[in-house]
């Protein structure tokens, strides 16, 4: 027989697991907790709302899909990418939807004009002799001796312009963080991503360079570019292969063009320097024949230097993708193989930092 006490108990435990129950059901019950009444968007709706959203981001950066699609290789799926992106580029400039991305790039100081410049691909192989001038090479003649150099002070530090495809970043980064102790360097960074000197069309980096030395007037300029360039070339309405000599010639002939365009401009030396030792055997031979063909160009303009970052990211003679740099391992490359870590990037801005020295003395 229960006590009073215990019947109390008994009451309070059987309300309790009722509350407890009746909340477990009015939760279940809730229509957050009810699946069925989740609202879902239908595959044609969802279909419509990214092909709008692509649309739009296609009208305000018409001309940047513009430069992509003329960058592509030569071929039905260039001109299929062309013909449908130049009109739409034509209507977005008429309805002025590509200026607010113009103002932003201005604003942020990515803007660079690169239109004009026809040496690129017009012009003879004369500019690689010295002296053997055509009316064919309308490039000014490079002047038979080497610009005089202004000695650097914290003052008036050496306004050097760091230049080139994606593979100037990090040196760029690497040659500001090297500079700041002396204060006798001031670097500017001007790149752009997926550009080199085998399609002007896409991007002319001799128009680039007459834009940099109007605009900035830079003493020294560095050039780290090549890495797109493992690709076809035309020249006077031949297509050259990578892999030739022919492509070789070709390719110093253009390199010779944008530097005596930076020296014709007042820039009192060019650093020029390539890709380093590739992965893949895919792009490696060109990368070499590209090397070759910047110390070509060098020699054949008073004032320019070859770097050579080729030969100088060598581990063993080889690829790798550890170097020991400053007496520690790091690892020297990115995952694809071809471009630097920022820790690997002390590698090629070392070797440039040297040769700035040899011609300026201490900077840093």
């Amino acid at each position: 027989m229960s006590t009073p006490t215990q019947d109390r108990r008994a009451k309070q435990d059987a309300a309790a697991y009722e509350r407890s129950v009746r909340i477990e059901r009015e939760t279940v019950g809730h229509p957050a907790f009810n699946q069925s009444d989740v609202r879902t968007l239908p595959a044609g709706k969802g279909l419509f709302i990214i092909v709008l959203a692509l649309g739009f981001a296609l009208l305000f950066n018409s001309a940047g899909v513009l430069h992509l699609a003329l960058g592509m290789r030569p071929g039905i799926p260039k001109d299929i990418a062309v013909s449908v992106v130049e009109p739409v580029d034509s209507l977005s400039h008429a309805l002025w939807l590509d200026r607010p991305k113009q103002q932003l790039d201005r604003l942020f100081g990515h803007e660079l004009d690169a239109t004009g410049g026809t040496d690129l691909t017009d012009g003879s192989d004369a500019i690689l002799q010295p002296g053997e001038q055509t009316d064919a090479q309308p490039t000014p003649a490079p002047s038979p001796t080497e610009p005089a150099l202004v000695a650097p002070t914290t003052a008036d530090p050496l306004r050097v312009s760091v230049m080139g495809d994606s593979l100037s970043t990090y040196v760029s980064q690497q040659l500001d963080l090297t500079s700041q102790s002396r204060k006798l360097i001031k670097i500017k960074s001007v790149w752009r991503d997926g550009t080199g000197l085998n399609a002007p069309e896409f991007f002319n980096w001799q128009a680039a360079a007459q834009a940099e030395v109007r605009k900035n007037h830079p003493q020294a300029v560095v050039m780290v570019l090549g890495g797109n360039d493992a690709q076809d070339m035309t020249h006077d309405g031949k297509l050259i292969s990578p892999g030739s000599d022919e492509w070789q010639t070709e390719y110093a002939r253009r390199i010779a063009v944008v530097m005596q365009t930076f020296m014709a401009g007042g820039v009192q030396r060019i650093y020029w320097a390539t890709p380093p030792i590739a992965k893949s055997s895919k792009w490696d031979p060109s990368y070499k024949r590209i090397n070759a063909a910047a110390e070509l160009a060098a020699k054949s303009i008073p004032g320019a230097r070859h770097v050579d970052t080729y030969n100088g990211s060598a581990v063993n003679g080889g690829y790798s993708d550890f170097a020991v740099i400053d007496g520690k391992r790091v690892r020297a490359r990115q995952s694809d193989g071809v471009h630097w870590t920022f820790d690997g990037s002390r590698q090629p801005a070392g070797q440039i930092l040297a040769a700035l020295q040899a011609d300026y003395g201490v900077i840093t």
